[in-house]
């Protein structure tokens, strides 16, 4: 196994055609609260690669206590190959993802790979159930700083064009909402 990378949450290894996920202790943690909290985060995570299983993401090979087993999904980052047309399919996964009322967390190109011609969303650490509007705000506000960020040329054009498929599946109230989020934070 060859370690792929290392987050502040996990360490990811490549074993083949498996990405093996482990959280990682912390030590500045209660050790009980450490590993419930590892447990609860690796079961939630495990239970959204299951509820979009039917969607472009990574097929959940195997759950234990802090380790993700799944598959390598082999291509190259969004961040690096976007085109103005990825982003309208960018919006329609994100809205259909929230109309299952799951947030990404971390709605970055960096963890979209396309492969064969298709996207697939990754690392679903950071992601969660909920029903708030502030959170699907927040988790497009964070895809939108991302586009403003990484892909600066582009952005507006990215921007309309996620929007045109996030409105298929979802009303203009988040978008509102994302609006509020993005004034209150100018200010803060």
């Amino acid at each position: 196994m060859e370690v792929m990378s290392q987050g502040a949450e996990a360490i990811i290894y490549k074993d083949g055609d498996v990405i093996v996920k482990f959280r990682v202790p912390k030590k500045y943690r209660i050790k009980d609260l450490d590993e419930r909290l590892r447990k609860s985060r690796t079961k939630r995570e495990a239970k959204i690669l299951r509820d979009l299983s039917e969607m472009n993401v990574p097929k959940l090979m195997g759950v234990e206590k802090y380790t993700l087993k799944m598959e390598f999904v082999c291509g190259k980052k969004l961040k690096d190959v976007l085109i103005l047309d990825m982003c309208t399919t960018v919006g329609e996964m994100v809205g259909k993802m929230h109309a299952r009322g799951i947030i990404h967390g971390d709605l970055t190109t960096s963890n979209m790979i396309l492969h064969d011609g298709e996207i697939y969303f990754i690392d679903f650490g950071l992601g969660k159930y909920t029903k708030k509007v502030e959170d699907f705000a927040v988790d497009i506000l964070v895809f939108k700083q991302c586009l403003k960020a990484t892909h600066t040329k582009m952005f507006k054009a990215c921007w309309k064009n996620f929007l045109d498929g996030y409105l298929k599946f979802m009303d203009t109230n988040i978008l509102r909402r994302v609006e509020k989020v993005e004034k209150r934070r100018r200010y803060s």
